[in-house]
């Protein structure tokens, strides 16, 4: 990832930025070029090569490991009934409504 992105807006920019250089540097491409995955994963490294060192190859890690991002499991690891598991979700939601993020976060990584 690039070093200068520390949120993910500037993230998402870099990321427009790579897809917006890459339709104004390439021809569009032949109907059957859109089935093809050499073109397909040089599309996509067009696209992302300077956001991510992966581009154009196939992920081998899940998304959130591979991003260095913590993983959340969502309420998996308490050991409550599932109705007592739904009413804490639905708060920790409704305070997140109110800018309140801190127990959505701690649900999503419990």
């Amino acid at each position: 990832m690039l070093s200068y992105t520390a949120t993910w807006g500037e993230l998402n920019d870099a990321e427009q930025a790579g897809i917006a250089r890459a339709t104004l540097t390439r021809r569009p491409p032949h109907a059957r070029q859109l089935l093809d995955d050499g073109y397909l994963r040089s599309l996509h490294k067009a696209m992302f090569g300077e956001v991510w060192a992966w581009a154009g190859r196939y992920r081998t890690v899940h998304t959130p490991r591979a991003l260095g991002l913590p993983s959340y499991t969502w309420g998996a690891r308490q050991d409550v009934a599932t109705d007592e598991l739904r009413a804490a979700y639905v708060t920790a939601l409704r305070r997140a409504d109110r800018g309140e993020l801190d127990d959505l976060v701690a649900f999503a990584r419990s």
